[in-house]
């Protein structure tokens, strides 16, 4: 800051920079008829959900043969499982619900319900009612 005493000079224009002296210039802008404000576009109706009738058919047959395609890689991947448990049924003579699922490495429901499906298709037999005693073997 300033000392009270120091007078700070006032500022003087300098008169050769008036804004006479400076030349004046003209621009010309030309308007072209596509430099003018844009016309509104017609309002254009709002896209549909529906696919045309044409592309419906072939929508829907994509659709049914790609969940084919599924169901048929995991009925394979239940078989392939089940065909494990077979296996090592056989090998060690019989197994409980917590051997499968280390087997597995799934859950106590998944292994429950492999057991189930092979004792329904006639290939194990579940001997024990319930608890930590029930173990299942294969039947020839």
């Amino acid at each position: 800051m300033p000392e009270e005493n120091q007078s700070i000079p006032p500022i003087v224009e300098d008169q050769s920079t008036t804004r006479q002296d400076v030349p004046q210039v003209e621009i010309k802008v030309e308007e072209s008829p596509t430099a003018s404000a844009p016309e509104p576009m017609a309002p254009q109706p709002p896209p549909t959900t529906e696919p045309p009738p044409a592309a419906a058919g072939s929508s829907e047959s994509i659709i049914s043969r790609l969940l084919t395609k599924a169901r048929q890689a995991i009925k394979q991947r239940k078989e392939k499982k089940k065909q494990k448990i077979l296996s090592a049924l056989a090998e060690k003579g019989q197994l409980t619900n917590e051997d499968i699922r280390k087997l597995l490495r799934c859950s106590d429901a998944t292994a429950r319900r492999f057991l189930t499906e092979l004792e329904k298709e006639g290939k194990i037999q579940q001997i024990g009612n319930d608890g930590r005693s029930v173990h299942y073997k294969p039947l020839n």
